[in-house]
């Protein structure tokens, strides 16, 4: 059986901790969401439309963060890149303390894009976690 197979469930969540926002309830924070890094990424996917990148990261800015939505009891596994210039070390921390449970991995030379840049340890290290976890949580 694969280990994707025996999991009841799999979801991945991200969005700023910190809450700030202006107006519009975009993040205003720059170190949280950087209207620049839009333009960035556009680079790395040219089949996407820009405007798909736009809306996405614009929602991304906008979202609640998860733990502000609800209580996340699932194990989980928060892998995060040194070099990220979204979300800040502390941010991480601050989402691992607030998830029962939660183990954060830190890649080092690794920026935002963790399951672009270093897929082959992400798939690693998620195939060792959910191997970790115990028979009846997965």
């Amino acid at each position: 059986m694969r280990i994707v197979d025996s999991l009841s469930t799999f979801r991945i969540v991200g969005g700023p901790i910190d809450g700030r926002s202006d107006d519009n309830g975009a993040s205003s924070s720059a170190s949280t969401c950087s209207r620049s890094v839009g333009t960035d990424r556009v680079q790395d996917g040219p089949r996407i439309p820009a405007h798909v990148w736009r809306e996405t990261f614009n929602g991304l800015c906008a979202a609640r963060p998860p733990t502000d939505v609800g209580t996340i009891s699932a194990p989980t596994l928060i892998i995060w890149g040194d070099r990220d210039e979204l979300l800040s070390r502390d941010q991480e921390e601050d989402l691992a303390r607030a998830i029962p449970r939660s183990r954060l991995i830190v890649y080092e030379d690794t920026g935002h894009l963790v399951l672009w840049e270093q897929p082959q340890r992400v798939a690693r290290d998620l195939a060792a976690f959910v191997e970790s976890l115990p028979e009846r949580t997965r």
